[in-house]
């Protein structure tokens, strides 16, 4: 149901990752280095509207069967999150996180107003 009735339907897509119970990342947005340049440019001005303190450009390795993956296949825009980690939310990732949708949400024009954009730095993954 979901990549048959929901994601058919989305414009974009942003999955919420927070390192689970063994990991803790620094708070991050990220996009995929695409073949389509012009999917890859909006989905990285999406990660830059987010505004978390880091940003990624990635390239996926594993690809098959993921839920970014089926997103993409159908041309949609998708950036996804590593918000902190360790089984735990801080207060500083919940305050990224929310100021980060509405963002993408005023970035996309679904939202009214201004996009409140943070400084970010720029990470490549090798």
């Amino acid at each position: 149901y979901f990549q048959r009735g929901l994601l058919p339907r989305t414009d974009i897509a942003l999955d919420f990752h927070s390192g689970g119970k063994t990991l803790d990342f620094v708070p991050f947005c990220a996009a995929h280095i695409r073949p389509d340049k012009v999917l890859e440019a909006k989905g990285f001005a999406a990660v830059e509207a987010f505004s978390a303190p880091w940003s990624m450009k990635m390239l996926e390795i594993d690809a098959v069967g993921m839920f970014d993956t089926a997103a993409e296949e159908m041309g949609k825009l998708f950036i996804t999150t590593e918000l902190g980690g360790g089984g735990t939310s801080r207060a500083e990732t919940v305050r990224i996180a929310r100021r980060g949708v509405l963002n993408v949400l005023r970035h996309a024009g679904i939202v009214a107003g201004a996009v409140a954009m943070q400084p970010t730095r720029w990470l490549d993954m090798p």
